[in-house]
C-alpha cells in the first residue's frame, strides 16, 4: 500500500496523476499490478475543510503511463487545478 495527498477524490475512474513526469516514472517503477494508493486530503486551503487531513478514497493505478487530457475531466476546471499558463496542474498519470 502506498498513500498520496490529494486535494480531493470525485473523479473514481481516473488515473493517478503528477505534476512531473519524473514523479510519474518514479511512481511507476515503485507500484505493481495490485498495489493499492490511499489518498488523503492535504491540510492546505485547497482541499476542502472537511477532507483535510481526511482518508478520501482508494485505488488501483493502472501499469500504463498516460497523459490525464486522454480522460473525460469536468468541465469548466476550478482555476486552482490550472498553472500559471492556463494547463492542469497534473499533466502525467499512470
Amino acid at each position: 500500500m502506498f498513500v498520496s495527498k490529494v486535494w480531493g477524490f470525485d473523479n473514481p475512474c481516473g488515473p493517478l496523476v503528477f505534476g512531473t513526469a519524473g514523479w510519474r516514472d518514479n511512481a511507476a517503477a515503485k507500484l505493481s499490478r495490485g498495489d493499492r494508493v490511499i489518498l488523503v486530503g492535504t491540510k492546505g486551503e485547497n482541499t476542502p475543510e472537511p477532507d483535510r487531513n481526511r482518508v478520501l478514497g482508494m485505488m488501483e493505478p493502472s501499469t500504463k503511463r498516460v497523459s490525464t487530457s486522454d480522460f473525460p475531466s469536468p468541465a469548466p476546471l476550478d482555476e486552482k487545478l490550472l498553472d500559471a499558463d492556463g494547463r492542469y496542474r497534473w499533466p502525467f498519470g499512470y
